[in-house]
């Protein structure tokens, strides 16, 4: 599902290959009881080197748009773990 992006997010790229993250969104109204019907996962990922995700926010407790943007801070926390390990590795 494409999703365009109305609001301003600053997301950060991904500290392993410098791309630029991708939305995507996961149908949760499985039929095998995961999820209700109309809800939906909204998270953010490295397209290029798969290494890295944030985590997903579902919209049966929140709105999309609010979903979104938690997706992003997400993301762009994930990604400062990831500079903050990286960055002690290479001290030692």
């Amino acid at each position: 599902m494409k999703i365009k992006l109305e609001q301003k997010l600053n997301l950060k790229t991904c500290p392993i290959c410098g791309s630029n993250p991708l939305l995507s969104t996961d149908d949760m109204g499985q039929p095998n009881g995961r999820g209700y019907p109309g809800e939906f996962s909204y998270y953010f990922y490295c397209p290029f080197c798969q290494k890295l995700e944030g985590n997903g926010f579902t919209t049966i407790y929140t709105k999309t748009k609010e979903c979104i943007k938690k997706a992003a801070e997400s993301w762009n926390e994930e990604v400062d773990k990831i500079k903050t390990f990286l960055i002690k590795e290479n001290r030692k």
